[in-house]
């Protein structure tokens, strides 16, 4: 099995034949689920952020956003609790890409693998890595 736990700002995919299988869940504050508890926890979802300010609904740091009274950690309004997914692993799976929302914000899941297999055949992986980063920025990515 493949075990994907996520807090935050990150994703993972798997190419499994060249398609995607998602390994996580984006936590965005404007998802239902994690809306209800931002404002259960007494905060509010604008701008698609938590208060106005953070674009994510989980995290293991930014604390100030854990300061409810009397609500557990996994409840705050940015809850450090992971996602766990789990995927059975299979003879046709080829690579895994974790990266944080800089390229997911800009890129479609099929476009990073698609970026990526052309490239295995004649770069490391360190390059494509560099190379993939550098074109996202050039696309637009404003994010590390």
């Amino acid at each position: 099995k493949i075990v994907c736990a996520n807090a935050g700002d990150s994703r993972a995919i798997l190419s499994r034949k060249g398609l995607v299988v998602p390994l996580s869940r984006d936590h965005k504050p404007y998802d239902a689920s994690e809306r209800k508890r931002i404002e259960r926890a007494g905060s509010r979802v604008e701008d698609n952020r938590v208060d106005g300010r953070l674009a994510v609904s989980r995290a293991i740091g930014d604390f100030d956003f854990k300061r409810a009274r009397n609500t557990a950690p996994e409840d705050q309004p940015v809850s450090p609790a992971p996602e766990v997914l789990e995927e059975d692993r299979t003879p046709d799976d080829e690579y895994i890409v974790i990266a944080c929302d800089g390229l997911w914000d800009i890129l479609e899941n099929e476009s990073v693998l698609e970026f990526i297999s052309t490239r295995l055949d004649c770069m490391t992986l360190r390059e494509i890595a560099q190379e993939l980063v550098e074109y996202a920025v050039e696309i637009g990515s404003m994010d590390n």
